[in-house]
Formats: C-alpha cells, structure tokens, sequence
C-alpha cells in the first residue's frame, strides 16, 4: 500500500508543478492578457484620472483615450455591460478618480430594453471580488484565474505560450482584426435587416425601461456623491442602421428617446449629446465595424470630437 501511495505522489506532484507552471506562463502570454476585450487593463488602472466612460460594447469600442494621455483617461466599458455594473465598476474604482473628473455615461439603442445580468463573467472575475460582483461564483474563479489555462482550453493554451500574439495586440482594437475593417455597403444593409432586426425582437424586454432608468440615476447621484461631472452620450451609429429603425422597432426607438429625455427632465443641468446620427460620422461606411459600433478609425475620429466638444463646453481646458 505504502508503494502505491509512494507511486502516486511521484505521477501527481510532477503532474501537478507541470501544469500549474503551464497555467503560470500561460497567464504571462500577451494572449491572455488580451482576452476578454483586454479585462487585464482593469489590473492596471492608473491613479488620478480625470476623464473616463463606462458602458457597453458601444463605449468599450467607442472611445480610445489610449491617444490623449494628458487627460490621463480611462475607459471602464465592457460589452454587454448592463447598467447596474457600470456603476460597480465605479465604486470598484472610486479611488483611483479624482474630484470634478468628467464620466461619459453612454446611452446606447440596445440597453433601455434590455437587462442583462450574466454578460461576460469571466472579465468580471479577473479583478472583482464575490462581495462586489452579484453572480460571482467559485466554480468560474477559480477557472478564470487559478486554473486559467483550462479557461481556452489547454491544448488551444499551450499553441498561444508557443506562438504568441505581439505585444502590440493587448488592445482591443487590435486583438480582433473586425475592428481595423470596414462591410461593403451590400454586407451592411444584410447585417441590418437580417442580424439587426433580429436581435431588437429576440432581446426587447419592455419591463426592462424603469430598471434602467433607476440604475442611470444611481450612476449621476454616485457622481455628484464624489463631485465627478457626467455627461451623456449616444455613440454614432451607421446611417442605414437609424433609418431602418423606424420600419424595424420603431417602439425602440421611440423609447429611446423617452428614455433621453426622462433623463434631461430629471437632469436638465447635465449635458445629453446625441451623436447615433451625426452627420461627421453616421453617413461614412469606413468608420464602422458593423451597423452600430465604430471601429478603430471611427474611435480615433470620435474621441477626437468628444474632446473638442468638450473643451468647447469648459469641461476640458
């Protein structure tokens, strides 16, 4: 007996340093840190920032701050990100903010009718703890984090220790090529009329509004708590996008935009800028990834005009 136990511990201790040195340099890969739509920024959030946005995909690919480090800004968004985690990501990171710093709130199409709950747990994972996150859980943590390399897969994880990605890749623009193209004009009217129409009727949930609605003005009223300035903002959207929004859902878009306003009565002194159908952005094809998000070049031209904007407003000198 005392042979098979000495046996057994000879197999599974070098099994075991194997693979939590496997899980160690696979942590150290700039795959990894690239996943999740970069989460590992999240471990590296500088002290004082000044200027930052929350929101979903929508502000996670809509602003690049990465290009004005003199405002020493950050962008907080995830995709599918609902609002009631915007405003955990905020107390999460309430110290790393300074006083009369701007907070962008994104208010996009798809959140007024819809809540989401689950989206993305492992980003969540990789920086928030169980008393932070609501549908934090033992099994995904310790997948996520001790037992990371499984996370992919180990086979799909020891291809990226062997060939890693550049380190110029930990980006989320630059991790996935979609967001440095653009559709032909015919791929992007099929995206809206087949994919588009589609998930607005899959994901409408009209009890949803007054869920949303409450959780924004959690957000303004933890801003004015730590005398942070927000500001609200739609990103652009694709010009064939907004059109069709009217022949598609136009409930939606009618709620939006009482969503919009219910916020300006509720909030007349804080700023709503609407860019979904600018002219400097909407009509121009080579600016989006897809019918509603921006891609790299579209990102770089936005902040660029937010700042401006900005600035114009005596926000940012």
């Amino acid at each position: 007996m005392k042979k098979i136990i000495f046996y057994v511990f000879l197999l599974v201790i070098p099994a075991a340093i194997a693979f939590f040195g496997l899980n160690f340099a696979y942590k150290q890969t700039n795959y990894w840190k690239a996943s999740f739509h970069n989460a590992e920024r999240f471990n590296n959030v500088p002290d004082g920032i000044k200027l930052c946005n929350i929101g979903t995909s929508h502000g996670c690919w809509g602003f690049k701050w990465e290009d004005y480090p003199e405002y020493n800004a950050f962008n907080f968004a995830v995709s599918g990100q609902p609002y009631f985690m915007d405003l955990i990501m905020l107390k999460h990171f309430e110290n790393k903010i300074e006083k009369d710093t701007i907070v962008l709130i994104p208010v996009s199409f798809h959140q007024i009718f819809n809540y989401w709950e689950e989206s993305y747990v492992q980003t969540y994972h990789r920086f928030l703890s169980k008393n932070e996150y609501p549908f934090w859980n033992i099994e995904t943590y310790l997948k996520t984090n001790l037992f990371s390399v499984i996370s992919n897969g180990i086979c799909p994880s020891f291809i990226n220790i062997l060939n890693d990605i550049p380190e110029e890749k930990v980006d989320r623009f630059y991790f996935d090529e979609r967001w440095t193209k653009w559709l032909t004009e015919e791929e992007m009217k099929k995206l809206v009329d087949e994919h588009g129409a589609q998930w607005y009727l899959n994901n409408f949930n009209e009890s949803s509004y007054q869920k949303n609605f409450d959780a924004v003005c959690k957000i303004v009223d933890f801003c004015y708590t730590h005398n942070w300035k927000p500001v609200f903002v739609t990103v652009p959207v694709y010009d064939y996008f907004y059109e069709a929004f009217e022949e598609m859902a136009p409930y939606i878009k009618k709620g939006f935009y009482k969503f919009s306003a219910d916020l300006a009565e509720k909030y007349p002194e804080i700023p709503y800028w609407d860019y979904s159908h600018d002219e400097e952005f909407s009509p121009y094809i080579e600016l989006f990834m897809d019918d509603d998000h921006l891609n790299l070049y579209g990102a770089e031209k936005f902040t660029a005009r937010i700042i401006e904007d900005l600035k114009r407003a005596d926000y940012l000198k």
